[in-house]
C-alpha cells in the first residue's frame, strides 16, 4: 500500500511542477514578447525621426542588427531595406502596418511564416513628407525562449524530481503507518482518535467481522464437538452387535453349544447381523442427509412453493439466529436433484418400515423438530427391554 501512495504522490507532485512550468514559460514568453515589442516600437519611433532629417544619408553605414528597415513612399514602393534589393521588391502598399500608417501615422502587426516557421512583428510609423519607416524583427517561439533557460530549467527540475521523492516517501510513511500499526484483533481501541478518523467506518466493519468470526469459530467448535459426540454414540452402537456375534460364534467355534441349542445360537447372530447392517444403513442414510441439511431442507420447502404457487424460486437464504448470520442460497439443479433423491431414500425407509434411532445431541436444543422426534425418549429402556433383563436376572 505505501508503494502506491508513494507513486500516486509522486506522480500528482510532477504533474503539478509540469503544469507549474508550462505556466511559468507562458507567462515568461508573455513578458518578452511585450518587451521585445516595445523596444520595436521605440526603434521605429528614433529611425523614424533619423530619416526625416538626413532622408537616405541616414542608411549609410547603419548597422541595425537583427532589426530589418525598410523605407517606403506613399504608393507602397521600397524606397530602402537593409536586407534585400528594393528594386527587386513587391510592392507593400498593401501591408497591414503601412495602411495603418499612412492612414493614422503609426500602425503595428505581426505575420507567421510557414515557410521559415517563424513569427516576425512588425511597426510602422509615417513620417512627414508622407513616406513609412518600417521596422520588423523575429519573435523568438517558446522553444528558442527554453533553449535559452535550458541550463536553469534543467537544474530546477533536478531538484524537484529529488524533493518530490523525498517528499513523495516520507508522506507516503507518515499516512501508511498509522494503519500499519492498526491491531486488527482489537480494532475498536483506535475508533474516535483523530488521526483514524477516515477509517473509523472500516474499523467498525473490521470489529463487526472480527465478532463474526468468533462466533463462527465458537459454532464450529460446537459442531465439531457433535460430531465428536455422534462418533462416539456410533462408535458404542456398532460394537453391541458385533461383540454379540463374536461372542456366540467363540462359543460355537470351541464346541461349548448344545446340538439344542444352535440353531438359537445361529438366529441369535443372523438377528445381530441384520441389526448391524441396519445401523451401518442408517449412519450412511444420516451422514447423506447431514450433508447440506439446511441448504436441502431450504430448497425441499421452496420446492413445495413452487407446486403451490406455479412459480419458480431461483434463490432463497438462510438466517442463523444464533450466529446472526445469513446465508445465501442459490437453488441449483444440482441440490433439487439432491432433495430429491433424499426423498427417494426417505420413502424406501418408510416402506421398510424402519426409522433410523434417534440419537440425542446438544444440536437437538435448536432442532425445530424436537419436539415430534423427541430423541430424550430414545434413552428410556423399553418395556420389552426391561422383562427381558429381568427374566436374566432371575435366571
Amino acid at each position: 500500500m505505501s508503494k502506491k501512495v508513494f507513486r500516486s504522490i509522486w506522480l500528482v507532485a510532477l504533474v503539478i511542477f509540469a503544469l507549474s512550468l508550462a505556466l511559468i514559460m507562458g507567462a515568461l514568453y508573455s513578458y518578452f514578447s511585450g518587451v521585445q515589442q516595445k523596444q520595436l516600437r521605440i526603434g521605429t519611433q528614433l529611425t523614424a525621426q533619423g530619416v526625416a532629417l538626413n532622408g537616405m544619408e541616414y542608411f549609410s553605414g547603419l548597422d541595425a542588427g537583427e532589426y530589418r528597415v525598410t523605407w517606403i513612399a506613399a504608393d507602397g514602393t521600397v524606397l530602402y531595406d537593409n536586407e534585400s534589393d528594393s528594386a527587386e521588391m513587391e510592392n507593400h502598399l498593401e501591408r497591414e502596418e503601412v495602411q495603418q500608417a499612412l492612414e493614422s501615422g503609426y500602425g503595428e502587426s505581426s505575420r507567421y511564416s510557414n515557410t521559415i516557421s517563424q513569427k516576425h512583428l512588425y511597426c510602422a510609423q509615417r513620417l512627414p513628407d508622407g513616406t513609412v519607416i518600417r521596422l520588423s524583427v523575429a519573435q523568438n517561439t517558446v522553444w528558442i525562449l527554453m533553449l535559452g533557460f535550458a541550463q536553469p530549467i534543467c537544474v530546477v527540475i533536478l531538484i524537484a524530481l529529488v524533493l518530490s521523492l523525498v517528499l513523495a516517501s516520507r508522506i507516503s510513511k507518515t499516512i501508511v503507518e498509522p494503519i500499519n500499526s492498526i491491531n486488527l484483533d482489537e480494532p475498536m481501541q483506535y475508533v474516535e482518535r483523530e488521526e483514524y478518523a477516515e477509517i473509523e467506518p472500516l474499523l467498525r466493519r473490521m470489529a463487526t467481522q472480527q465478532a463474526q468470526l468468533r462466533r463462527d469459530q465458537q459454532a464450529l467448535e460446537k459442531n465439531s464437538q457433535i460430531r465428536q459426540e455422534f462418533t462416539s454414540n456410533v462408535s458404542h452402537e456398532l460394537k453391541t452387535p458385533l461383540h454379540v456375534i463374536s461372542g456366540y460364534a467363540e462359543l460355537m467355534e470351541n464346541g461349548l453349544v448344545k446340538e439344542e441349542d444352535i440353531r438359537p445360537f445361529a438366529r441369535k447372530i443372523r438377528t445381530e447381523s441384520l441389526r448391524l447392517t441396519a445401523l451401518v444403513e442408517d449412519i450412511i442414510d444420516l451422514t447423506r442427509l447431514d450433508g447440506g441439511a439446511d441448504e436441502m431442507q431450504l430448497c425441499a420447502q421452496a420446492l413445495c412453493l413452487e407446486e403451490m404457487f406455479v412459480t419458480e424460486i431461483p434463490e432463497g437464504a438462510i438466517y442463523y439466529g444464533e450466529t446472526r448470520h445469513r446465508l445465501r442460497v442459490e437453488l441449483t439443479p444440482e441440490l433439487r436433484a439432491q432433495v430429491r433423491d433424499a426423498l427417494s431414500e426417505m420413502h424406501r425407509l418408510f416402506e421398510r418400515g424402519h426409522t433410523p434411532r434417534a440419537k440425542m445431541t446438544r444440536a437437538c436444543k435448536g432442532c425445530s423438530m424436537a419436539e415430534l422426534c423427541q430423541p430424550a425418549l430414545t434413552k428410556q429402556v423399553s418395556a420389552s427391554e426391561y422383562v427381558r433383563r429381568a427374566m436374566e436376572d432371575e435366571a
